[in-house]
């Protein structure tokens, strides 16, 4: 579902771009998930395959990754 959005959200800005594939790049948001998926990663090549299916090709890349120690938010103390 959320890959088919993203789909809808790009494909507007898709068609004042030159022909040929756009590559869309996922922010991750930290180096390992909790859930043991990478949920944007998902949605991101679940928008590409909707986007292919539409006559728009576009590639995803993770070309960025996370260079900081990672905590959750709820292990931190207020201070």
């Amino acid at each position: 579902m959320l890959g088919a959005l993203l789909a809808d959200a790009l494909e507007p800005h898709l068609t004042r771009l030159p022909v040929g594939p756009t590559v869309v790049v996922p922010v991750p948001s930290h180096r390992r998930s909790a859930r043991g998926f990478d949920a944007l990663g998902g949605s991101s090549r679940a928008a590409e395959r909707e986007l292919a299916a539409r006559g728009r090709p576009v590639l995803v890349q993770p070309w960025l990754e996370t260079v900081s120690a990672y905590r959750p938010l709820k292990d931190l103390t207020r201070d």
